[in-house]
């Protein structure tokens, strides 16, 4: 059985309808960033397995004091509807330990740096841009978030 750290939820963002962008309190998890974390909410009837959890890529850095995921709710899914109807102040639980080698540490050097994403695969991408590693490592950086509504650019503004 995972063990799981509580945190709160401290801020919602509805970028359009389905599109989320979740802030948590989980001071005690670190991670690097590119990471994914597992975030988790009881699974009501399960005594095999009490949390239900899946995984969502970091999007602040790491110095930041709050978590920060963007995600779409899946209607049928068993965890994104339930994460999309949560507010300041709710529980919810997190992984004390991140996954994942998509970091800028683990790229190879190059003239540029070129992130290219569709949805919230942006995700990853704004978490290592907003450290000084990436920017230190290349000399150019270009960023494409592709989307199929103007709606669903997170982030752009």
């Amino acid at each position: 059985m995972a063990t799981w750290v509580e945190g709160r939820v401290t801020r919602m963002h509805e970028w359009r309808p389905g599109l989320f962008t979740l802030s948590l309190h989980a001071p005690d998890v670190t991670f690097v960033a590119g990471q994914f974390g597992r975030l988790a909410l009881p699974d009501p009837g399960n005594d095999k397995e009490p949390m239900l959890g899946r995984p969502y890529s970091f999007v602040n850095p790491p110095s930041a004091p709050e978590h920060e995921f963007l995600f779409n709710v899946v209607a049928a899914g068993p965890l994104s509807p339930r994460l999309g109807r949560l507010a300041p102040g709710d529980p919810l639980w997190i992984a004390p330990r991140a996954n994942g080698f998509f970091t800028v540490g683990e790229t190879a050097p190059a003239d540029a740096l070129w992130c290219l994403a569709t949805g919230t695969g942006l995700g990853p991408f704004l978490s290592m841009l907003r450290t000084p590693d990436a920017w230190e490592k290349y000399p150019r950086i270009v960023l494409v978030h592709a989307v199929r509504e103007p709606a669903d650019l997170a982030y752009a503004a």
